[in-house]
């Protein structure tokens, strides 16, 4: 049977708390809830659940944030303004959007170990296991970078507005965008990656 967890934070009286539910059929189980600290001393930009533990992205603090199935907390500095991140089965990747770069966390440590230019403005990062490739979205260049993880070679593609979000499809990116004409608009890219 399939347990679908949802995680989440909310902020009650000044206090930021992360929440953790679990959805087993058609029924919500309220698991935990943890105190995260001041509402107005963190920014929780992303959250993301990995081999059972939740990872939170502090754009404020510069940290990524892990509490795992034990109730261990821990947290590792990054780049600066930590925004999405994803994971391939060693390391945790982290699009820093300030420090134009993706850092590196080795999962079993939890302890940064490198990082990678990314363009300008890095957004989003997902890992593509088919590709063997990073995918980051350059906010302000207007395009997805890939980096191969197997020979570090790089191949940029033009996007239609500037990158927010990213998936990758098989041979297909998808890529939301904005537009910003005196009102927003999105879009979103499609990119065949067997055409380049």
């Amino acid at each position: 049977m399939y347990v679908e967890k949802i995680v989440t934070t909310g902020i009650c009286q000044g206090k930021l708390f992360l929440f953790i539910m679990e959805l087993l059929k058609e029924d919500y189980s309220f698991k935990k809830a943890l105190y995260l600290g001041a509402g107005d001393s963190l920014a929780i930009h992303s959250i993301e659940v990995f081999n059972d533990a939740v990872y939170m992205t502090d754009s404020f603090n510069n940290k990524i944030y892990k509490f795992d199935s034990v109730n261990n907390f821990f947290e590792t500095n990054v780049g600066r303004d930590p925004r999405h991140m994803c994971t391939d089965k060693d390391n945790i990747y982290v699009a820093n959007f300030e420090s134009d770069n993706i850092s590196i966390i080795e999962m079993d440590t939890f302890t940064l170990t490198g990082s990678l230019p990314a363009g300008i403005k890095a957004h989003d990062v997902i890992y593509s296991e088919k590709n063997k490739s990073l995918y980051t979205t350059c906010y302000e260049e207007n395009e997805v970078l890939e980096y191969s993880i197997d020979n570090g070679i790089r191949r940029r593609f033009k996007t239609d507005g500037k990158p927010m979000h990213i998936f990758v499809l098989d041979d297909t990116i998808i890529v939301m965008t904005y537009y910003v004409n005196g009102i927003v608009q999105t879009k979103i890219n499609f990119i065949n990656l067997s055409n380049k």
